[in-house]
């Protein structure tokens, strides 16, 4: 679920299990208490210490060389590791859609599933090669956003491999949808 640079890390949702989820995770590996702030329905989850030094989470972070514009050691993880972290990321900028076909031999809903980036095509480079090393195809998607001064990168997987992918995704996201993709 965390991934971040800088002096402090935050985490966002608006799913309450999610949110408790990294709350424990952090108290437990890292012994570190959150705060939570309101933000558009949801929460960001701030990891701080008193000092504002000695953030064992941070300097966890800092030696994975993470930055805007790379996954760093993550992308060089082991399968395992590297299925974690996709499960992960996916709850926090995953998505699922099902479309109705409204031609065509079947009525069962085509799927996409799909991983926000952001503005940097390494990382979308990067996130398409771990996909890759779990035997899922993927492309990266550049768009332009509303008002953005940069594109917006999507890696969206191949749809011959969506049923995989949703196999190796947790389904507390999206349950209901899920369900009608399975």
């Amino acid at each position: 679920y965390i991934t971040g640079e800088g002096q402090s890390i935050k985490f966002t949702n608006t799913n309450e299990h999610f949110l408790n989820e990294v709350e424990q995770f952090v108290k437990k590996d890292f012994d570190l208490d959150t705060k939570r702030y309101p933000k558009n329905g949801g929460y960001d989850l701030l990891f701080t210490t008193p000092s504002r030094r000695n953030n064992k989470l941070v300097d966890y972070v800092r030696t994975l060389n993470i930055n805007r514009d790379t996954f760093g050691k993550i992308t060089n993880a082991s399968k395992q590791s590297t299925t974690e972290f996709i499960k992960g990321y996916f709850n926090g900028d995953g998505y699922l859609l099902l479309r109705k076909r409204k031609k065509g031999w079947s009525k069962v809903p085509a799927i996409e599933v799909g991983f926000c980036i952001g503005s940097s095509y390494n990382r979308a480079v990067e996130f398409q090669y771990m996909l890759w090393k779990l035997g899922i195809n993927s492309w990266v998607f550049g768009e332009w956003m509303k008002s953005s001064k940069h594109k917006f990168y999507r890696v969206k997987v191949n749809a011959s491999d969506a049923k995989r992918m949703i196999e190796m995704l947790d389904d507390s996201k999206y349950p209901e949808k899920f369900a009608e993709a399975r």
